[in-house]
């Protein structure tokens, strides 16, 4: 059950359409994509550059931007335009409003997305993905993205230490839904086979 669902059914009220009121905010680019790659610790990819570093010759041929939304404190990533602490909660609505794709860790920019019925990759980290993966918009649309559950259900833990779920999944696994929701064609020709615990230190 989403958690919109239970959050209806134990209030008794009825879900309706999300009620938006966006604010104008200038880019000096019309062609994007929104990234928002913070959440809480366990829903924080740790890979994002490698993730950005496929995806990023690729959008840059197109004519494509991608736009860091979040906080003013959050790591600024290669290759984004940064936005982050300069918008407020109307202009991020804008933004994502008007981008091409949503590209985000399980965030209120993904239930945003689903909202605006952009295209959407979202990585779903500590929870079942049928529970916290946005409740509108056209499923077709969206790539929702979580470590194997074969054999081990989610933490539902904020904060997982070091040994994050999330990390299983692959960054070429990320750049290629993005790549495929655009409709861009792209061939990677390596493999993700371990990631060190010292990986992302310079």
């Amino acid at each position: 059950m989403n958690i919109a669902e239970l959050y209806a059914l134990s209030s008794a009220q009825k879900i309706d359409k999300i009620h938006t009121c966006e604010k104008y905010y200038p880019l000096p680019f019309d062609n994007y994509i929104v990234f928002q790659p913070f959440s809480r610790q366990s829903k924080c990819f740790d890979f994002f550059n490698e993730v950005l570093s496929i995806i990023y010759p690729v959008l840059e041929k197109e004519g494509i931007k991608i736009v860091q939304c979040g906080g003013l404190n959050e790591k600024p990533f290669n290759f984004c335009y940064h936005t982050q602490g300069q918008t407020n909660w109307g202009q991020l609505q804008y933004l994502i409003s008007k981008s091409k794709l949503v590209l985000t860790s399980d965030s209120i920019s993904s239930h945003l997305a689903g909202h605006y019925n952009k295209f959407l990759v979202v990585l779903i980290s500590n929870n079942f993905k049928e529970c916290v993966s946005p409740y509108y918009g056209d499923k077709n649309k969206q790539i929702i993205l979580e470590p194997d559950r074969t054999n081990k259900n989610p933490s539902f833990l904020l904060d997982e230490g070091p040994n994050k779920q999330i990390n299983e999944i692959l960054p070429e696994t990320i750049a290629q839904s993005v790549l495929k929701l655009l409709n861009l064609s792209y061939t990677y020709p390596y493999k993700s086979l371990f990631f060190g615990g010292l990986f992302n230190q310079q």
